[in-house]
């Protein structure tokens, strides 16, 4: 049990009450207090793909606004989105975006890889 004062001190005419202390727990109960906290956040672990969409597009597994979607939910910056002319046969968009640092670019690259990769996965209907 931790402890706590019960009563009001007195020093040379300066009160303390009980609320005015933390509570000291000894090693045993910080600990437990500790393991009960990363418990909690162990079961709070959600879906990084929540809210976007993993159906494979209609001309490729990517769709523009699913990789907009995707870029947008990734915190990423400058997002440009440009269309080509037809007689460019194997791409019609670019997509040029920017991050906040260049770790942010590569976790951006990379959860786009893992989105594709779960896209490609899912079976057409």
């Amino acid at each position: 049990m931790p402890w706590q004062i019960n009563k009001v001190i007195w020093v040379q005419n300066i009160s303390f009450f009980q609320d005015d202390f933390n509570i000291i727990l000894d090693v045993y109960e910080e600990r437990l207090k500790y393991s009960n906290i990363l418990e909690e956040e162990k079961l709070e672990v959600k879906d990084p793909f929540e809210g976007l969409n993993l159906q494979r597009g209609k001309n490729g597994v990517y769709e523009i606004e699913d990789l907009v979607n995707v870029l947008r939910h990734e915190n990423s910056e400058d997002v440009l989105v440009v269309k080509l002319a037809q007689e460019i046969k194997y791409v019609d968009y670019i997509c040029v975006v920017s991050g906040k640092s260049q770790k942010h670019m590569q976790a951006i690259a990379q959860f786009v890889k893992k989105n594709y990769i779960n896209k490609s996965d899912t079976k057409m209907t």
